[in-house]
């Protein structure tokens, strides 16, 4: 019979598939670098800031600017009605993880903080 014959992107498909898996890898270690830089960054930036106002309020500062934010992306994006009990839902957890962590970083110090926060396990 005949031969099959392999189409010429078949065999060339690999090469840029290597440098495209190659590239995306290499700007998956720089987000990981840039995302526990700020980590650690914002803990020391956050713990200076905590030594002048109480970090409850410093936490409810950061959740209105972040509901701010995210109310003016849903007006334009959409929520559905029946979401909106599970999204006040998780802007409470937030607030009360916000909190702990901020209060955690008052009565330690904030290279304690940088330390213990990558190690939290992302649910």
């Amino acid at each position: 019979g005949k031969a099959a014959a392999t189409p010429a992107a078949a065999t060339t498909a690999t090469g840029p598939r290597k440098a495209e898996t190659r590239a995306g890898a290499i700007w998956g270690h720089f987000a990981a670098l840039g995302a526990n830089t700020c980590f650690g960054v914002g803990s020391v930036v956050i713990g200076l800031a905590l030594g002048s106002i109480s970090p409850l309020y410093f936490a409810m500062l950061r959740a209105v600017g972040a509901t701010s934010i995210f109310l003016l992306q849903a007006r334009f994006k959409g929520i559905a009605s029946k979401d909106w009990g599970l999204l006040v839902l998780y802007g409470i957890a937030m607030f009360v993880s916000m909190s702990g962590y901020l209060v955690g970083i008052k009565l330690s110090n904030p290279v304690m903080a940088a330390i213990w926060q990558p190690t939290q396990p992302i649910f």
